[in-house]
């Protein structure tokens, strides 16, 4: 910090982006160590711009004993400097930047939808396999060589779980009951 400016020091350097409600403290020090009673505005601007042409205004802001309290309006993410001006016209912090990271979150997010295809999938392969094996009776002979024109029968969970015995060489569709 250099002698003899007005400086600023922060309780937040990192904010996630969405942080709306947290209030952040600024303690401002002028050269004449005045205690500060009001500031006429509170301003951020992206570090990135070597010309400030645009900012983002902080209405939201009190001050006591010398110490700035600030609630963030809704700010994107990225790194911006914090500028604020007294009613006096001295500016904070003279001695450099103070800086603000709204990280990201969320908020920043769309939401997305995940769908579960397995029973579509089920509904719709139990039908393809029965009408299968009901058309093409000949590829499905059983033991003594006849065929079976009944389609296949379809088990629950629990009524596959009960069978006695079940043959290696038989078809067996279980559709999952939830």
């Amino acid at each position: 910090m250099v002698k003899g400016v007005n400086t600023a020091t922060s309780n937040a350097q990192r904010v996630k982006v969405g942080d709306y409600g947290s209030q952040i403290t600024i303690q401002l020090d002028n050269v004449e160590k005045d205690a500060l009673q009001a500031v006429d505005w509170v301003r951020a601007y992206p570090v990135n711009d070597t010309v400030v042409s645009q900012y983002v205004d902080i209405p939201d802001h009190t001050v006591a004993d010398g110490t700035l309290f600030i609630t963030l309006p809704e700010i994107t993410r990225g790194t911006y400097n914090i500028e604020i001006k007294d009613t006096d016209g001295r500016i904070y912090p003279a001695e450099g930047t103070l800086r603000l990271e709204m990280l990201p979150s969320t908020k920043d997010a769309s939401e997305v939808y995940y769908v579960t295809y397995r029973e579509l999938i089920l509904d719709d392969v139990t039908p393809i396999i029965t009408g299968y094996l009901t058309e093409n009776p000949d590829g499905f002979k059983g033991e003594k060589g006849d065929t079976t024109t009944a389609p296949p029968k379809v088990f629950t969970r629990a009524e596959y779980d009960s069978l006695p015995t079940k043959e290696a060489d038989t078809l067996y569709i279980v559709k999952e009951v939830e």
